[in-house]
């Protein structure tokens, strides 16, 4: 008979900063247009994504903006999402 572990384990990719985090760390330097349009591309992408899912966030946020150091962005926290309405999609 095998026994069913106690514990849940939830593993996540670790992303060392938070776009707060960023823009804090850039300060006194200038963060070049290519970064910001990569960060603010990869925002609506990630937007347009979950849209296309049926999903709204309802809290973006640069706190639930994550950063990576190759400079790939998640949007997190979906704490508040909802389902769009079906009506409206």
């Amino acid at each position: 008979m095998t026994r069913a572990c106690p514990y849940l384990f939830l593993v996540m990719e670790y992303f060392p900063m938070d776009l707060i985090s960023f823009l804090e760390s850039q300060m006194g330097s200038k963060i070049s247009d290519v970064e910001i349009i990569n960060i603010v591309y990869q925002i609506m992408a990630g937007l347009n994504f979950i849209h296309k899912a049926g999903v709204i966030h309802r809290d973006i946020k640069p706190a639930n903006i994550l950063i990576d150091n190759n400079m790939n962005v998640k949007i997190c926290d979906f704490g508040l999402a909802r389902e769009i309405p079906t009506s409206r999609v």
